[in-house]
């Protein structure tokens, strides 16, 4: 998914034109920038230390919706332009490094393939520092799973350091009752909303497991789609 806007790493410069609406240092891009590209759709939240995540997004009549999330670390180039840097793997390739270049022309992002001609645009939809405070979400919360039939329950406590514990509580009639529990560490992407990620262990080694939450209140929501297509719990601020 990701490949479809990333270029392979270039040696040449990156050639764009010129803005009037520089920002003086360089932070006018944190903030998150949105935009689509066929069936594809894109939500860039980039950070004010240097680093973001790209959220990938495919929608097809056939295979349905599938969602990617990556990490990536980006740099300026005086005020407007920039180049961005992620590690991305498919099946076929492996993993590769993927280079994408930028330019910012007031709320609009200008991204280039390797032949220096535009490949999409991307609006910006929110700002800030990139680094939102963690006052929303600290606490505990608690809950039952979005149509379940089963007494499963979910309670998450967030820390201020940006890690938690969660523990889940469940029964039925064929294994009965049992509890789970673990760690996770979270981050905000926005004042009210952000991403819990839980590594796991499987077959073929551990993974990350994300799971994006929305804040409205005291009722937190949370989806394993970050558009949020896929409600999975919804649960109450304790």
């Amino acid at each position: 998914m990701l490949a479809m806007i990333m270029v392979a790493m270039l040696s040449a410069g990156f050639v764009a034109c010129s803005s009037d609406d520089d920002d003086s240092n360089g932070n006018g891009i944190v903030g998150t920038w949105t935009g689509y590209e066929g069936r594809y759709s894109y939500a860039f939240t980039f950070k004010s230390d240097g680093t973001g995540t790209l959220v990938t997004k495919y929608e097809d009549k056939y295979s349905g919706t599938e969602t990617n999330r990556t990490s990536f670390t980006y740099s300026m180039s005086g005020n407007n332009k920039g180049i961005m840097t992620a590690q991305v793997y498919d099946s076929y390739s492996g993993k590769t490094t993927e280079i994408l270049y930028f330019e910012i022309e007031g709320k609009i992002m200008l991204i280039y393939d390797e032949d220096h001609e535009l490949k999409t645009s991307l609006t910006k939809e929110s700002s800030g520092s990139g680094s939102y405070s963690n006052s929303t979400v600290t606490g505990t919360w608690s809950g039952k799973e979005s149509g379940s039939s089963w007494e499963d329950s979910l309670t998450l406590t967030f820390k201020s350091d940006g890690t938690g514990t969660w523990v889940v509580r469940y029964y039925d009639s064929y294994s009965g009752s049992g509890t789970e529990k673990g760690t996770f560490t979270y981050e905000m992407e926005g004042k009210s909303k952000g991403v819990i990620a839980i590594k796991e262990d499987g077959s073929s080694g551990s993974y990350t497991d994300y799971i994006y939450f929305e804040i409205e209140g005291k009722t937190m929501y949370l989806y394993d789609d970050y558009y949020g297509d896929d409600l999975e719990w919804t649960l109450t601020k304790q």
